[in-house]
Parts: structure tokens; C-alpha cells; sequence
């Protein structure tokens, strides 16, 4: 993993297309997004409890498919491994979601209007931009 991008070296007789080596490339793939989840998201979860005054336990990275995150009732956050492959703008919003639920369990009308204050912007367009623009890298993993 060098200036953000993260290769993949394989022999050269390797048959790139076969269903073995793409298990191991996708493998592969998944560990550094991993490492550098790990690295990059509870800082970041970090930063912006503090910067709106909220708290949390723990944060956890796990392979997610169905879904970018979670917040348990006792203020655990689950983060996607996956995040690592979206712009940061939706990082920020997948982060600041959970937070938000440390406030209100919930998705009523006052999660999102907090959710849009934290944002600074209509939460309902970043979560609409995200489900419907999703690049991609995250089809790769998603679709098989």
C-alpha cells in the first residue's frame, strides 16, 4: 500500500480469471482494506465525537455487506471494512450516522435533523447519493 493505492502482485503464469485467484485476489484486497480500516476509522470516529460533544465505546471493523455500519444501545459502533472504498464526504456520513444513534436509536425525524445538522448538509441526499452511486470497486465485492 503506497500514496493510497493498494497493488496486487501475482505470478505471471497465473490464471488471473479463475474463480480460485480471484478468491485469494479479493482476499487479498479485503486485508489491506481492512489494515487500513483499522488505522483510518476509529481516529476518524474519534474526531468527530469530540467535535460534537457525543461518546461512544468502542469501534469495531468487520467485513459488512448488507449495510456501511451499525450502533449498538450500549454506544458500540460497527464500521464496514468496505468504507475504504468510498469518497470521504460518505466515510463522514456513514461515521456521523452511527454517532448520531448513540443519540436517537432510531431513524425518527429528530435522528435526521440532527444527523443533517452534524453534516452540514440534507442527510437524506448524502444517504441517497451513497445508495444510488455506489462506485465500482464496492460492486466487485457486493455482487459475487
Amino acid at each position: 500500500l503506497r500514496n493510497g493505492n493498494l497493488t496486487v502482485f501475482v505470478p505471471q503464469k497465473l490464471d488471473i480469471e479463475s474463480p480460485q485467484s480471484q478468491s485469494i485476489i479479493k482476499q487479498l484486497i479485503e486485508e489491506g482494506l481492512r489494515h487500513e480500516a483499522k488505522r483510518i476509522l476509529p481516529a476518524k470516529t474519534v474526531q468527530w465525537a469530540k467535535k460534537f460533544n457525543l461518546s461512544f465505546r468502542q469501534v469495531f471493523i468487520k467485513k459488512l455487506i448488507s449495510k456501511w455500519g451499525s450502533c449498538s444501545s450500549d454506544k458500540n459502533i460497527n464500521l464496514s471494512l468496505y468504507l475504504m472504498l468510498l469518497d470521504e464526504k460518505f466515510i463522514d456520513y456513514v461515521i456521523l450516522h452511527e454517532l448520531t444513534h448513540t443519540v436517537h436509536l432510531n431513524h425518527s425525524a429528530e435522528f435526521w435533523k440532527l444527523l443533517s445538522q452534524f453534516c452540514g448538509e440534507d442527510a437524506h441526499g448524502l444517504r441517497n447519493q451513497l445508495k444510488y452511486n455506489l462506485p465500482e470497486s464496492c460492486r466487485y465485492f457486493f455482487s459475487r
